[in-house]
């Protein structure tokens, strides 16, 4: 009777060791046939937030630009699909700029920083004054930049201090 017994464990444990090595098997099958897609490339001035260490099919991830770049031609969420390629287009991060202020012949404008063309940089801040002392100055004293491409304030002129009434 014992000889059954040892006999009857002897087949479970075969079956069993049977069943885990092709399972195993199975498993490494599936994980040659799972494609992963290409290890993203960060764009310049950008970070990921979100899933940036996977490249298995269904991960996610997010993409951002720094401080004074907005993402511009392609996706801020992208998915790695079954057949190994990402969902989407790689974006990129562009440098926000504000429009050259208009100024008027009465007004002396500087913007800091310094810059020589008619765009202006995220940050960039300008102050105006009146250039004669008998004129005096409606609008914000200084104007800056936002991150949306738009100055705040509205637009400055001088008026003549006797159309001002006291």
């Amino acid at each position: 009777m014992w000889w059954s017994k040892a006999k009857y464990r002897s087949r479970s444990l075969i079956i069993f060791t049977f069943i885990i090595f092709t399972l195993k098997i199975s498993t490494i099958d599936a994980a040659r046939r799972i494609k992963l897609c290409p290890i993203m490339e960060l764009p310049k001035h950008g970070f990921f937030f979100s899933g940036y260490c996977k490249h298995t099919p269904g991960s996610l991830f997010g993409l951002g630009c720094l401080t004074g770049y907005r993402l511009v031609n392609g996706d801020s969420f992208r998915e790695c699909r079954q057949d190994g390629t990402w969902t989407g287009r790689q974006p990129k991060c562009e440098e926000i700029r504000c429009p050259q202020l208009k100024v008027h012949s009465r007004i002396i404008q500087e913007c800091l920083p310094k810059q020589n063309n008619t765009q202006f940089r995220f940050g960039t801040q300008c102050q105006v004054k009146c250039n004669d002392t008998r004129y005096r100055l409606i609008g914000p004293r200084i104007r800056e930049c936002l991150s949306m491409g738009r100055w705040t304030g509205y637009e400055q002129f001088c008026i003549g201090k006797y159309f001002i009434k006291k």
